[in-house]
């Protein structure tokens, strides 16, 4: 290549091997992904094909399991498409292109996941740590990935460098493809992705349906790590739990699921999903499972604490009613007890953690008299236990762990009961299947 004032010349060039004829304006040549000849080519068409190719072969493929090939997606399949989008110019990208990648991306993972068509879109872009697939967007690339080269650039300081962009209207057209506000224009890259995928996040609460209890997701982001390893659950475990993180299980009363009735096919309620886990007759046994392994689990870790604990200890109350409590941990040391009573619900809204404690101490507080006298105690306070059926731990749970000074590990153990149970009760309801 040959450039004589500013221009591409063609000549000729003698070399002990002969003469070479460099390229000419009209000439294309490729280096690593990016075609140019006197300006940069953005071949969107050669890319989709590209991205197809590389989809196909990644959704075909037998020897990766679906966890693995999200992470292909995320990790390799993506970033590809950064490079050109890094080195071309914002108005040589078709309007249509950014879509397109989308499109294929999002249809490549629910293929892979077996997620249903109308599986949210903002559950693709939010984080993991919030239970979302953390797959790259294509649109927020183009727009960032000039920010970062613009801001790499201007940090060089050159006078020849800075005559060849107008960085201050390249970043503002990009925050405002983004939506979002020119003040953000000196934050980093890094949290620019992370305050959209945010976004994407507090748009997946708000949907009515699909976004029920949804907030709950961020309360615990380290309980939510499942999402992108799948740790020790099978791969149809782990998918069946993303389709009920998403909503979009095969249940009667899922729009598109059946034409003929949103009636339970078991009980003739409405068949929606904190029904089938959470009251539906079908899956009663499986549901009792569950709960007392959870029970089982948090009575050990307090005996482990040196605590006097019992189990489904029977009492009185209040004109002579009859309770049930699941854990009483007594300490002997102060004269103390705390009543403990886990409950395993559908994810409603933020503030559940909190209303089951405080139903749970109007439920057994009057018991208190009576395991005073019986266990000779001067205080007893009462504790109800949020778990989301969906494996959501609350902050609530992590701050009564810490105060007995539980481990994490039991915290994860928990996690990984209810999410298993809530899968065989899930498959128990739809096929008949106990797994558990």
């Amino acid at each position: 290549m040959v450039i004589k004032a500013g221009q591409l010349v063609q000549v000729e060039i003698s070399t002990t091997c002969g003469n070479i004829t460099s390229i000419s304006a009209s000439d294309t040549i490729k280096s690593l992904v990016a075609s140019f000849n006197k300006t940069l080519i953005f071949d969107s068409n050669s890319i989709l094909k590209k991205l197809q190719s590389n989809l196909d072969s990644l959704t075909s493929t037998p020897l990766l399991q679906p966890h693995q090939k999200l992470t292909v997606i995320n990790q390799f399949i993506g970033p590809t498409l950064i490079y050109p989008l890094q080195t071309c110019r914002l108005d040589s990208i078709p309007k249509n292109f950014l879509n397109k990648a989308d499109n294929m991306i999002r249809s490549a993972v629910k293929q892979i996941l077996q997620l249903a068509s109308d599986t949210p879109n903002s559950m693709f872009y939010s984080s993991y740590k919030h239970k979302g697939l953390s797959v790259l967007k294509t649109k927020w690339n183009a727009f960032l990935q000039q920010i970062n080269i613009n801001k790499t650039l201007q940090s060089i300081n050159k006078p020849h460098i800075n005559h060849t962009r107008d960085f201050e209207n390249i970043t503002t057209k990009c925050l405002e493809e983004l939506k979002l506000d020119p003040s953000m224009r000196d934050v980093k890259v890094r949290k620019l992705r992370q305050h959209l995928r945010d976004k994407e996040f507090a748009e997946w609460c708000s949907y009515p349906h699909k976004g029920k209890g949804v907030k709950l997701f961020s309360e615990v982001p380290s309980a939510n790590k499942w999402v992108r390893n799948k740790q020790n659950l099978s791969s149809s475990e782990w998918r069946d739990m993303l389709k009920m993180v998403a909503m979009v299980p095969p249940l009667r009363s899922i729009p598109g699921r059946s034409t003929n009735t949103s009636h339970c096919r078991h009980c003739g309620v409405y068949e929606s999903l904190p029904h089938v886990l959470g009251s539906c007759p079908q899956g009663e046994l499986l549901r009792i499972k569950r709960h007392n392994i959870v029970r089982t689990l948090l009575a050990n870790s307090l005996r482990s604490k040196g605590l006097e604990v019992y189990e489904e200890v029977h009492c009185l109350a209040d004109g002579d009613s009859n309770r049930r409590i699941d854990i009483i941990a007594i300490n002997r040391q102060k004269a103390s007890a705390d009543i403990v009573d886990p409950t395993i619900r559908f994810e409603v809204s933020l503030n559940q953690p909190n209303e089951v404690d405080l139903e749970k101490k109007k439920i057994y507080e009057p018991s208190i008299p009576y395991f005073l006298e019986k266990y000779n105690l001067k205080k007893i306070s009462v504790t109800g236990l949020f778990f989301g059926s969906r494996g959501t731990i609350s902050k609530f749970f992590v701050t009564w762990r810490n105060k007995y000074k539980i481990e994490k590990s039991v915290q994860e153990e928990i996690i990984f009961t209810v999410i298993k149970y809530s899968v065989a009760i899930l498959r128990n309801h739809l096929y008949g299947l106990n797994s558990c």
